[in-house]
């Protein structure tokens, strides 16, 4: 029996920007050569946060998300 180990990715393109409007920080612009590809599914076919607390706060119709500064390059993961 063949068992095929794999995850999903999300690939950014190398090239162009990524740009975010964030209530407090106006517009975040980001080279796309600066964030790194996500796993967004394990191995193991469970989720990561990335993509749990997407399609969770999709499901929950959340119309605004409230982060630190720290965290504004998780807003730029969702939105690539």
């Amino acid at each position: 029996m063949h068992m095929c180990v794999c995850a999903l990715c999300c690939q950014v393109p190398d090239s162009g920007h990524t740009v975010v409007s964030d209530e407090v920080f106006g517009r975040v612009e980001v080279k796309n050569c600066a964030i790194n590809d996500q796993i967004l599914l394990k191995t193991d076919g469970s989720p990561t946060y990335h993509l749990a607390a997407v399609v969770d706060d999709h499901h929950m119709q959340i119309s605004h998300v409230l982060r630190g500064e720290v965290c504004v390059n998780i807003a730029l993961i969702a939105h690539t």
